[in-house]
């Protein structure tokens, strides 16, 4: 074990055995990254011997301790046995695929077969992209040789052909166009026409069936209305007869019952006669009776008087109810003949009530029939209205539409002349411009002229089949075939 003094002289301080204090000497620790954490054996020599030059006294067993580092150890059976069988482990354990070696080998190999891949699709994208552009130059140089070969007198000649022919066939399609919408329009006309000759004949005719229905309906109602009234002319005589028959009726009735009352009163007064006389020889004989029966005792004087006093209660009672039997049957007869009366009043006004209420419903059912035949005629008169209004609405839009349309056709073929006489103009600028250049290059032109007249036709003929195939005309086309350039000459001082 190191001494507190080797501790101190790892600090930095060094003391000697006295205590006393030496030279300072610092002794930096190695690089952890870059240096092993084992000092070399120069290193550790060089510390010893500042130790020594700090101590007076080296330890031995610092001395020991730094010749066993300094000194090669001799290698022994065991070591040499274990070395080996560390070698045999080695080598078994390398064809092992779980060890981490193994799994760190993988890693590598599998990130350099990714390298390789991702060079090699680079490689083949490279290829590709240099194939891609050459067939883009090549298109592109001959997308230039199309163009400049589009820019020749013959080739504009063509165009302009082209132009004039398809112009010449559009202008065909106008004309029958034109002519198809003419006919159409004449068509249309001549419907229009015999639709409303047709339209009018059929409002004369329904005019003149709504007058002769409404004047058959005025004929029949006039008759309702005449039967109507006779029957309620004969309905009000049959009534006025049966009231008088049945005030007949009731008079008859009335002398019956005064005739009754007379002898009913005849009767009752005979009866009240014959009361009287009946109590009068009452009277008598009870006089009588009273002359025989003075002798009496007075007992069967008061048991006379008794009856009597009952006697006469017993009258005055009969007189009474003869009395109250008598005004009984006058106000019995009274009510009779009010009640009568009232029947009689009622039967008249529920009567007149019912002629009233027919008087109404027989207004209100006219006054209806004259409202509906007011709108009925309204309605008719409102429809055709709408209908002159729509056939009107039609004709002006008719017109309207054919003025737009010829405006629009007269547009067209001022915006089709511009349009030729702008192409002309930038034609025959263009003519202008290109002249100096095809005079320059005229030796080139006419060298090559052998080529581009046979790629000229074809191309010419090319269209002459499309022409065929659409049924177009081809004059055009056969003639500039045929045509002839003028000769070129160089540009100069020439009196042409």
């Amino acid at each position: 074990m190191m001494s507190a003094s080797a501790h101190k002289n790892e600090m930095g301080i060094t003391a000697n055995a006295d205590g006393q204090k030496g030279p300072r000497i610092y002794i930096f620790p190695p690089d952890p990254i870059s240096a092993d954490p084992t000092p070399p054996p120069h290193a550790r020599l060089a510390a010893d011997a500042q130790q020594q030059e700090g101590f007076g006294h080296p330890l031995r067993a610092e001395l020991d301790r730094i010749r066993s580092k300094v000194t090669k150890t001799p290698e022994t059976d065991a070591d040499a046995r274990r070395r080996h069988l560390k070698v045999l482990s080695d080598e078994r354990v390398s064809h092992w695929p779980n060890t981490l070696e193994a799994q760190r080998q993988n890693k590598e190999n599998w990130k350099k077969q990714q390298e390789d891949l991702v060079e090699a699709k680079r490689r083949d994208v490279d290829k590709e992209e240099a194939l891609l552009q050459r067939q883009m130059r090549a298109e592109t140089i001959k997308r230039a040789n199309d163009k400049l070969y589009e820019q020749t007198g013959k080739m504009k000649l063509l165009r302009s052909n082209l132009l004039y022919a398809e112009v010449i066939e559009t202008r065909k399609e106008q004309i029958a166009e034109k002519a198809e919408r003419h006919t159409d329009a004449q068509a249309l006309a001549a419907a229009y026409h015999q639709e409303v000759i047709r339209k009018v004949t059929e409002g004369d005719a329904a005019e003149k069936a709504t007058a002769d229905a409404r004047a058959a309906k005025a004929r029949t109602t006039a008759r309702d209305q005449q039967r109507q009234l006779h029957e309620f002319q004969a309905a009000i005589e049959a009534e006025e007869e049966e009231k008088r028959a049945l005030k007949l009726k009731n008079r008859a009735e009335m002398e019956k019952m005064l005739a009754v009352n007379q002898d009913l009163h005849q009767r009752r007064a005979e009866r009240i006669s014959e009361e009287l006389a009946y109590m009068e020889k009452c009277r008598k004989q009870r006089d009588v009776l009273d002359r025989a029966a003075r002798a009496r005792k007075s007992l069967e004087a008061k048991r006379f008087n008794e009856k009597q006093a009952i006697r006469q209660q017993m009258i005055d009672k009969a007189t009474r109810e003869l009395e109250a039997s008598r005004k009984a049957e006058d106000n019995k007869e009274e009510r009779e003949a009010l009640q009568q009366r009232q029947k009689e009043d009622d039967a008249a006004a529920s009567k007149t009530k019912a002629r009233e209420e027919l008087r109404l419903q027989i207004d209100k059912s006219r006054a209806i029939q004259i409202r509906q035949r007011a709108e009925k005629e309204e309605a008719q008169r409102a429809e055709d209205k709408e209908i002159n209004a729509y056939f009107r609405q039609r004709t002006s839009e008719m017109d309207r539409l054919d003025k737009e349309e010829a405006a629009a056709r007269l547009a067209r073929e001022k915006q089709l002349r511009n349009s030729q006489k702008l192409q002309a103009r930038e034609r025959n600028a263009k003519d202008r411009a290109l002249q100096a250049y095809e005079t320059v290059n005229h030796a080139r032109t006419i060298a090559a002229q052998g080529d581009e007249d046979d790629r000229f036709k074809k191309i010419v003929h090319g269209y002459i089949d499309d022409f065929n195939a659409k049924g177009k005309s081809t004059y055009l086309l056969h003639r500039t075939l045929s045509h002839k350039n003028p000769d070129m000459f160089p540009a100069g001082n020439l009196n042409l």
